[in-house]
């Protein structure tokens, strides 16, 4: 299983992550989606069997500072109060040291392929783009935002 799912830019000409500014899709004149897609996977797969995962834990150890008590004795009754203290737990988390590497594997693949990466505006409710094999990244206008 992938820990992280590093290709979401490329995993389609119109799939994009939910962003509002302009998105990075590929393009090779006439590919239509499931052409991508299967480059895409290919390129992926052989990212993985060319550079394996390479899982590291990066720890933060945390911060604890303990409170101050100060009581005062007034008139036989004695009054405390607690001032600061802070415990922030330490934390873990697993990450893949070879996932840029990858990352460029896959887009040098691509580009052998063929494929070449082109910024393109998010659609808006309104506009339609069709799966069709375009001849030119100029005829593609805007790319959908990716279903959540």
């Amino acid at each position: 299983m992938r820990a992280v799912f590093f290709i979401p830019a490329l995993a389609g000409l119109f799939l994009v992550s939910c962003q509002t500014g302009p998105a990075t899709i590929i393009f090779k004149p006439g590919t239509l989606g499931a052409e991508r897609q299967r480059d895409v996977d290919m390129c992926e797969i052989a990212s993985f069997k060319e550079i394996p995962q390479n899982i590291a834990t990066q720890i933060n150890p945390g911060y604890s500072s303990p409170p101050t008590v100060q009581c005062n004795n007034v008139g036989g009754f004695v009054a405390c109060n607690t001032f600061g203290g802070v415990n922030i737990p330490a934390s873990a988390y697993n990450y893949d040291v070879n996932q840029g590497l990858r990352f460029r594997f896959v887009r040098r693949c691509l580009q052998a392929k063929g494929y070449s990466f082109v910024e393109k505006p998010i659609c808006t409710a309104d506009q339609k783009t069709p799966d069709i094999p375009y001849k030119s990244p100029d005829e593609v206008k805007c790319v959908r935002r990716a279903p959540n």
